[in-house]
């Protein structure tokens, strides 16, 4: 410390040894200053930690997940090894307390394993499991492929796969899907006369009502949203939707194209006026394709339709409305949900007629528990009511990609489904199969149904049965939902998707615990003294070569210059190098001689066309001719660079093999250490002082005509300025100007087309279209200077 500062009558001390933090009644702060020597200051204000009260959760989860990750599969193992060590000399630590720490405050790498745990005496079972590469089925392990997230689909299931308690386990036990159903139960309170919770976890044996159409949708819509929601809540969100039938409700209302309140007050209307229809109707899943069904029901007199005026099947118009019933018109195709997996729907006698039929051709037939027949004819009456409530309605367009049932394709970009797609879609076709060509389409790797059982998983297997694809479900009845939802989650972050683990414990009371810490995999990257040899040596070839290239542009433009300037009758050091040949005075017959000139002294051809497009400056012929000249003419040309490349290769060799004193090598005349690393320097060193030397050579023709004080500074031909002060440095190089190199600037030696630290303002410039000279007032002894030159 500063023995002038004096912190006497001041509230401030330095403390110079550990003191007590003592507790007191206040919060505690404290500020940690580092000073670094270059100047870099770091200040941080620490306070002491909350006081954390534990307190016990009234809702906690039957099971927990952990997470691990690692960048390499023995890395893995290794943090599996130290996390057996831990929970082994930690038999009492809390499970849910180290899943939440081990899930938010890790990185999560390629490698990755999630475990399904009850407790921390079962985790350690199935991580000694993974040690010994048994097989567990609370573990599941995988690498992430690509650095791009997945693309996931969200699938709502339709009406038919409903039952009494789906939900339940997840209702008890996560709040987020609580809250969610219990807020679609209050709105629903108003329209049903059974409360929805009630109907979904009811005591009681009576079913039946679960099953009615008018309960049965908006218990479906809820539970669905419910899903969803918990989905959000954990960070799992959609790159498209679709559903089926009724599940398009819950696509849209999470996609924004109404709202919740909007999307119940559809739902209710949509299954009361259903509810309202003589139960005469019945559907049934055939298992054959579109065309056998078609001609099943032809031969057996039942006309289907499609929604259209016509019998026949025509081009689809998913918004035709007039549909023209005739007695016979009762049965029709309510949805193509794959290539052999077709639902008809109809009146229940021309239903159970068709079934017959198809049997009977040996065709497998599954009727459907429903209360009417959806999608078909029989629901042409309440068309135009449904169509008049749903115009209150306010419909926006989806900000998620929705999949349309009436088409089976994406709708487009600002489309709103809007009161007449949604009478429509109450009677049209489901076109499942089609939207699943579409998702094939949006490159999907993850198919996610939200829904109480996996309906639509199967029927997307059998429609794009590809490899890679993972199809998740949310719910499986005869199933614990949290165990299936749970385990579905694991995939999801073995596959690479990004989990909000944080959301994902926000409703319960947790605590991060200390864990044992990654694994780092430790390796040496020293270069061997043999690979340094031959690096050094290739590296060492390609600076030479590097400085023969400039040394022979140098030569070629100085070869050039001479040539033009006696063509042109002029001196050579007046010859700018960026002017143009005409700008210079040359005409057609001095481009002659210089194409004669140019191919006697180079064996290279030029054309006078050449001259006037690519070829217009000695700058660009000298590109030109280093790129096209031959190597028989290159050793012509410029034999002293051969030679003088060959020995300095050749001195490289013996000096790295040979020139060996002791536990040094000299390089140059430096001594320098035998490690590989700092030979490597020193070498290089080495090379860019030969750069340097080649530079300064190539730069001395170019100088030759400068003036030898600073009373006159001459603009050079290639219109930088130099100084005889420069002249003189470069005529008489310092000895020691391979030491005068510092990260990337020369402390010593002034860089070419500087200039000088002082200028004066300039007396008069003279000049022509060719040739420009300015005369340079001497700098002042006080240091006073014009302005700059430009």
């Amino acid at each position: 410390m500063n023995p002038y500062i004096s912190l006497e009558d001041t509230s401030f001390l330095i403390p110079k040894e550990r003191q007590p933090w003592s507790v007191g009644a206040k919060r505690r702060f404290a500020g940690v200053s580092s000073f670094g020597f270059g100047g870099t200051n770091a200040h941080v204000i620490l306070e002491e930690p909350p006081v954390v009260t534990r307190t016990t959760n009234d809702i906690e989860r039957p099971l927990h997940l952990l997470t691990l990750s690692a960048k390499s599969e023995d890395a893995l193992r290794s943090l599996v090894n130290r996390y057996q060590k831990f929970l082994e000399a930690n038999p009492h630590v809390g499970i849910a307390d180290v899943c939440f720490t081990a899930n938010t405050g890790r990185s999560h790498f390629d490698h990755r394993l999630a475990i399904i745990t009850e407790s921390t005496q079962q985790l350690q079972a199935v991580l000694d499991a993974f040690a010994t590469a048994k097989q567990t089925s609370r573990l599941i392990s995988g690498q992430v492929q690509t650095r791009n997230r997945p693309k996931i689909a969200f699938l709502f299931t339709g009406q038919g796969s409903q039952y009494v308690g789906m939900g339940r386990r997840l209702y008890e036990t996560q709040p987020s899907f609580r809250q969610a159903l219990e807020r679609c139960d209050q709105l629903l309170r108003s329209y049903l006369d059974q409360p929805l919770l009630s109907l979904l976890y009811s005591a009681s044996d009576n079913t039946e009502l679960l099953h009615e159409t008018a309960y049965t949708q908006p218990a479906l819509f809820a539970l669905e949203y419910a899903l969803a929601e918990l989905w959000f809540s954990w960070g799992v969100v959609p790159d498209v939707v679709m559903g089926h039938s009724l599940g398009e409700y819950v696509a849209a209302c999470v996609a924004g194209v109404f709202s919740l309140e909007d999307a119940i007050k559809l739902v209710v209307e949509r299954s009361r006026l259903m509810q309202s229809l003589p139960h005469d109707g019945k559907m049934a899943v055939v298992f054959a394709s579109e065309a056998r069904v078609k001609s099943v029901l032809s031969s057996c007199k039942t006309p289907v339709l499609n929604g259209r005026k016509q019998q026949e099947y025509g081009v689809f118009d998913p918004y035709q409305t007039q549909v023209t019933l005739t007695k016979e018109a009762v049965v029709s195709i309510a949805a193509v949900n794959s290539l052999e997996n077709i639902v008809i729907s109809g009146t229940r006698e021309a239903v159970e007629n068709a079934i017959a039929q198809l049997q009977s051709q040996g065709i497998s037939v599954q009727p459907l528990q429903v209360s009417h027949a959806f999608h078909s004819p029989l629901m042409t009456p309440i068309l135009d009511e449904f169509e008049r409530q749903a115009a209150k309605v306010q419909f926006k367009a989806p900000s998620i990609p929705l999949i349309s049932n009436l088409t089976g394709q994406m709708l487009k970009p600002g489309e709103i489904p809007d009161a007449n797609y949604w009478r429509c879609h109450l009677r049209e076709t489901v076109q499942f199969a089609a939207g699943m060509n579409t998702l094939e389409t949006q490159d999907c790797e993850v198919f996610l149904e939200l829904g109480p059982s996996t309906t639509l998983l199967g029927m997307g297997k059998r429609r794009l049965p590809q490899a890679t694809a993972s199809w998740l479900p949310s719910l499986k009845q005869g199933q614990d939902d949290w165990q299936v939802i749970l385990n579905t989650l694991a995939v999801l972050e073995t596959k690479g998707v990004d989990v909000d683990w944080a959301g994902f414990d926000q409703d319960y009371q947790r605590c991060r615990v200390p864990l044992p810490t990654y694994p780092f995999e430790r390796q040496r990257y020293w270069l061997e003294q043999n690979k340094a040899s031959e690096i050094y040596k290739s590296d060492r070839q390609q600076q030479v070569n590097i400085t023969e290239q400039i040394a022979q542009k140098g030569q070629s433009k100085s070869k050039l210059c001479e040539i033009v300037a006696r063509l042109l009758q002029t001196d050579a050091d007046k010859i700018n190098v960026h002017t143009p040949f005409l700008e210079m005075g040359a005409d057609s017959l001095v481009l002659l001689e210089a194409v004669q000139a140019i191919e006697n002294s180079f064996g290279i051809k030029i054309t006078i066309r050449q001259f006037f497009e690519e070829l217009s400056t000695i700058d660009d012929l000298a590109n030109y001719i280093d790129r096209n000249l031959t190597p028989e003419w290159r050793q012509k040309v410029y034999p002293e660079l051969q030679v003088g490349a060959s020995e300095s290769s050749q001195n490289a060799d013996i000096s790295l093999s040979t020139n060996k004193v002791g536990n040094t090598v000299l390089q140059g005349g430096i001594a320098t250490p035998e490690t590989a690393l700092e030979r490597i320097i020193a070498q290089q060193l080495e090379v860019m002082s030969q750069q340097l030397q080649a530079l300064r050579e190539s730069n001395l023709v170019a100088e030759k005509s400068l003036p030898q004080s600073w009373n006159q500074t001459t603009v050079s031909p290639d219109n930088g300025v130099h100084t005889s002060d420069f002249s003189r440095d470069l005529e008489n190089p310092s000895p020691n100007l391979s030491h005068q190199f510092d990260g990337s600037c020369f402390k010593s030696a002034k860089p070419p087309n500087a200039l000088p630290p002082q200028v004066g303002k300039p007396a008069h410039a003279t000049g022509s279209p060719t040739r420009r000279e300015a005369l340079i007032a001497p700098p002042s002894l006080e240091g006073n200077s014009g302005p700059p030159l430009n």
